[in-house]
């Protein structure tokens, strides 16, 4: 679970993560994403935006990477997973 970085009473949850050693970037489904979160995303050439389904509100922002990835450069997901991995749950 993390803090929405723009609206800190809003919380985001990632659930049943997978873990895959030999991937280098973190990667999110989409549709699990909005599903557990009742969230959508609106992505534009450069940039995306998640909103809340019940306030339209903006939650994350992301942009587009070298890469051709949306990244959300303000969410440090390391944080987020650094827990699991110290007690080596397979997420």
């Amino acid at each position: 679970m993390f803090i929405s970085p723009i609206n800190p009473r809003v919380s985001l949850s990632l659930k049943q993560l997978l873990h895959v050693p030999a991937t280098t970037k973190n990667l999110i489904s989409v549709s699990k994403f909005t599903n557990d979160n009742n969230v959508f995303f609106e992505f534009y050439p450069n940039h995306c935006a998640v909103k809340s389904q019940g306030t339209n509100e903006v939650l994350l922002q992301g942009s587009l990477g070298p890469d051709d990835l949306y990244i959300f450069p303000h969410l440090a997901l390391k944080d987020c997973l650094s827990h699991l991995l110290t007690f080596k749950f397979q997420c």
